[in-house]
């Protein structure tokens, strides 16, 4: 992986991979998405920046229980690229990969409390690449698979489209193996990231029987036109990937330029509904601030306030 020392101390270091610096020569969206901008970036990073609720929900180191039915498992605070539109950035530190992995107790730990709490049925491997510390990954799911209420693995990763060739096809096969259903859900935003490497190795975990996702998000300058998103959602579903989620970007101090509005966003959802397959449609979600809830956001078909919504709890929320 490469970090460059160009970036200031106290923001969001960059880092890339050998594929993306290949790719970025001649891909202004790449450079868009994985490379510090100093004209946009220029905000010192807060630890504190928690846009997702993600700590008050925290019941053991890094398993974040904010759903009934499922848990979110951070094996690790690192990733093989940094997308510069992260929202745990104020989390993100730069050379703190190996320090920051869940070992084998923490593991132990996530295992009890689910054996505890039998209304769960899905654990979610996520951000950070949980694909990145492959011990814990195997250790904790083979664990988990012995506990009847368990019917979900869902794996969260960035690595088949930062670094192809970092994949590690064994680690899956054993996972596959285990008796539960396992998703996998790649981060896509861009069609300039559906490379011949990239949907080879996609399509390989495909063929080992993993349920495909893809989530994206809603980025400014980069994917905000209808023939992008077009080209990116009929790619992935080409290659056995479901659109799952296309998400309104969390604002933060270093990531508001990438921030559509909500109402341009609805627009060209609305398009795309009326002229792709359904199988290629994502729901268009919304992490509400202030709330730990995702609201999905109904096409223009429906007349509707854009911009007031209530969570779950109806507590109502400007946008």
């Amino acid at each position: 992986m490469i970090q460059p020392n160009n970036v200031p101390e106290n923001q969001f270091k960059q880092k890339t991979t050998k594929y993306l610096d290949t790719l970025s020569r001649t891909s202004e969206a790449i450079t868009k998405l994985y490379y510090y901008d100093s004209t946009n970036e220029n905000y010192a990073l807060s630890s504190t920046w928690d846009v997702l609720h993600e700590t008050e929900h925290t019941v053991t180191k890094w398993l974040i229980h904010k759903y009934p039915d499922r848990v979110l498992a951070l094996l690790s605070y690192t990733c093989a690229a940094n997308c510069r539109f992260c929202e745990r950035q104020g989390r993100v530190w730069a050379n703190n990969d190996q320090e920051w992995f869940l070992q084998e107790h923490d593991i132990e730990n996530i295992f009890r409390y689910v054996q505890d709490n039998k209304e769960i049925k899905e654990v979610v491997f996520s951000w950070w690449d949980p694909l990145l510390n492959p011990k814990a990954l195997l250790s904790a799911c083979q664990k988990l698979s012995t506990l009847d209420h368990i019917k979900r693995f869902r794996i969260h990763t960035k690595l088949p489209i930062v670094s192809p060739s970092s994949v590690d096809f064994e680690l899956l096969q054993k996972l596959i193996d285990l008796p539960q259903t396992f998703y996998f859900s790649v981060h896509t935003n861009h069609p300039d990231e559906l490379t011949s490497s990239s949907t080879e190795a996609i399509k390989k975990i495909g063929k080992m029987w993993y349920i495909l996702l893809n989530q994206s998000v809603f980025l400014k300058w980069v994917n905000d036109n209808y023939e992008t998103l077009k080209n990116l959602f009929n790619g992935l579903a080409d290659i056995w990937v479901r659109p799952y989620y296309m998400y309104h970007c969390s604002e933060m101090p270093a990531t508001k330029h990438f921030v559509m509005n909500i109402d341009d966003e609805i627009a060209l959802m609305t398009r795309l509904r009326e002229n792709i397959s359904w199988i290629a449609f994502p729901q268009h979600a919304l992490d509400m601030l202030n709330t730990t809830w995702k609201i999905i956001i109904p096409t223009n078909h429906i007349n509707f306030n854009h911009h007031e919504m209530k969570d779950f709890n109806n507590t109502i929320n400007s946008i």
